[in-house]
């Protein structure tokens, strides 16, 4: 009986030992994954756009990120489902940095057009007002020229002779 009870100790003390070590080894895995997910609740803090829907997407994924955090945290958890969500969310947000990159390039590109479209309207502008300016002077010069008088004006003959003079 001494001996039974001996193998029985035995037998649960490995039992106990291979729990301890799956234990340890959730546990670093729910370490990792917390960690994991604060870094990509943060990634999606530094992302910065003006686009009111992409905001509230953006918003909506970092309430996701968050309740994730709480399962893991409360015990909650599954580690491949919840490693596979949180890959779910890195890819999503690799797609709004994406789009977001895109959308400031044609924001840079389209204050580029714009630019140039104000300097070509200067330039027009310029020469309207410049050409309006010289109407108003040749339209003064005719009004100068209708007013024009002659005094003593005498007809005289002019002969011309064979050889040209």
């Amino acid at each position: 009986m001494v001996g039974y009870l001996g193998f029985q100790l035995s037998a649960r003390n490995t039992t106990i030992g291979l729990l301890n070590d799956d234990n340890a080894g959730l546990t670093l895995e729910k370490d990792q994954l917390i960690l994991d997910l604060e870094k990509m609740r943060f990634s999606y803090d530094t992302l910065e756009t003006e686009n009111s829907m992409m905001v509230a997407e953006l918003a909506a994924q970092q309430e996701r990120i968050d309740g994730l955090l709480t399962k893991v945290k409360n015990g909650y958890w599954e580690v491949a489902k919840l490693k596979k969500e949180a890959e779910t969310l890195r890819s999503i947000m690799k797609g709004y940095i994406g789009t977001i990159d895109s959308l400031n390039q044609l924001n840079m590109a389209l204050l580029d057009e714009n630019l140039a479209m104000k300097e070509q309207m200067e330039a027009v502008s310029q020469e309207n007002a410049d050409l309006v300016e010289r109407q108003e002077n040749m339209e003064d010069m005719l009004e100068a020229g209708q007013t024009l008088q002659v005094a003593e004006f005498l007809p005289t003959g002019v002969r011309v002779l064979s050889s040209g003079r």
